[in-house]
């Protein structure tokens, strides 16, 4: 009889997805968690009183049964262990006040982490990231802070682990993962370079010319490249880190901030200009302001240096903290744009100018869309794509054209189950894990799995 784990629940999960922690949350972020098609919770989370900072969804509670741990029977519960793990060793005791089951890990995740006695958060993301499933992750921070909800962090895990997590291909942390504001502060008293502006002596070089355009500036440093565009009819909105900075913009409409603010930006823009600012970024971080750079803005125009800075920070640290090749540079942002490359102004500088792919742009987006779908075979392929660019309507019609034709496979209906679960169409999810019970009489954890959906 074939055991439903951890790892199934996890393989089942589409759209996007949040891993929520339980650190102090520097943001009111709850609106944008609470925007995932998908939330993970820990342990003792608490809603009630945080609604702002952390949000309300929970879609699967991570528990490992410990003894602190209270039972909730709000949502769906794994552990990211393996059920013969030290980590799991009161889960039956847990289980006898639970009205669910908790699913628990096929693999044994101490066999590939390199940290001794790991969290069940870092657990779970490794999980997560070895099945190649992309998540975002919010409010960890290596134990630094306390509990958003109170009380102090009693741990006996490392702080390495957050470096660990940032490591992980498929995971992006939605927090400033390096110390910005207090290195630019520091920067900007030391350096006299810094009070001058390379994005307006950059812009005027090349003779660009931007009028009457909404625009967004991330890293504006003292605002004279935004105060510029503002005196050319463009709307600028200047982003920037660094309290000495921020002070000196002299345009009304800026947002002091880096990565984090820029998710929970909304406003639309026509153009996003950074010069001499990702590669002071952490690969996270360049990373997510890329993509959430391709959300809100339907043109990009960047420079990356691809050298060591010059200049050093307070503990002799480079302030490029992403050296790599233009190669990977542009291998990143053609994640999320459709970009062209060509040579800076100073050695191993370039300029890298592009399109936004996301949803948000139609116009060009859509092209791009029936195109790929065009050029996959199969439905199956077609809807899996669709849902992966969230177009849940679109790809629900092709997976119901699936089961009508009796074309569905085990591996088709456990697709389509994860898009009724992002749905909320508790109707047909039923119905394709009962076909799923159906084909696979003798599996007992899939019949218990469904109950649990059924009291849901």
């Amino acid at each position: 009889m074939r055991k439903l784990y951890t790892d199934d629940i996890l393989k089942m999960l589409q759209g996007r997805i949040a891993v929520v922690g339980n650190a102090s949350a520097e943001y009111e972020i709850g609106e944008l968690i609470d925007s995932y098609d998908c939330v993970i919770r820990f342990n003792n989370y608490e809603i009630a009183e945080y609604e702002k900072r952390v949000g309300t969804k929970c879609n699967i509670r991570c528990v490992t049964g410990w003894y602190d741990v209270k039972n909730y029977n709000d949502a769906i519960e794994v552990n990211p262990f393996c059920r013969e793990a030290m980590e799991s060793s009161n889960l039956s005791n847990y289980e006898q006040g639970n009205e669910f089951f908790v699913y628990t890990a096929q693999v044994d995740v101490h066999d590939f982490i390199p940290i001794k006695n790991p969290s069940a958060g870092l657990a779970l993301l490794w999980l997560l990231n070895f099945y190649q499933i992309k998540v975002d992750v919010f409010n960890f921070d290596g134990f630094k802070t306390q509990h958003y909800f109170g009380g102090e962090v009693e741990t006996t895990h490392s702080a390495s682990e957050f470096e660990f997590i940032l490591g992980l291909n498929h995971v992006i942390v939605v927090a400033e993962t390096y110390p910005y504001k207090e290195l630019y502060n520091y920067v900007h008293s030391i350096h006299s370079d810094y009070d001058e502006n390379v994005g307006l002596m950059m812009y005027k070089k090349r003779g660009f010319s931007i009028a009457n355009k909404r625009i967004l500036e991330f890293g504006s440093g003292n605002g004279d490249l935004a105060s510029f565009l503002h005196g050319k009819n463009n709307l600028v909105t200047a982003f920037e880190v660094s309290d000495t900075g921020f002070e000196k913009i002299k345009i009304n409409n800026k947002v002091k901030g880096g990565g984090v603010a820029l998710a929970l930006h909304k406003e639309r823009h026509d153009y996003f200009l950074s010069f001499d600012v990702l590669e002071h970024l952490t690969k996270n971080d360049a990373e997510l302001v890329i993509r959430e750079a391709a959300k809100t803005c339907r043109q990009l125009l960047v420079t990356v240096s691809t050298r060591p800075s010059g200049l050093l920070g307070p503990a002799g640290e480079n302030l490029h903290l992403t050296v790599e090749s233009i190669e990977w540079w542009k291998s990143l942002i053609e994640k999320y744009f459709c970009v062209e490359v060509s040579d800076g102004d100073f050695p191993e500088q370039y300029y890298i100018c592009g399109w936004s792919l996301h949803s948000n742009f139609i116009g060009f987006d859509e092209l791009l869309l029936e195109d790929r779908i065009a050029s996959l075979d199969g439905l199956h392929e077609k809807a899996k794509y669709l849902v992966e660019n969230n177009c849940f309507e679109r790809a629900n019609r092709l997976f119901e054209i699936l089961v009508q034709m009796d074309l569905s496979s085990d591996l088709i209906l456990r697709d389509y189950a994860g898009l009724c679960l992002i749905r909320q169409d508790l109707k047909n999810l039923l119905s394709a894990w009962f076909e799923l019970l159906k084909n696979n009489p003798d599996d007992g954890e899939l019949l218990l799995f469904i109950q649990d959906l059924a009291r849901q």
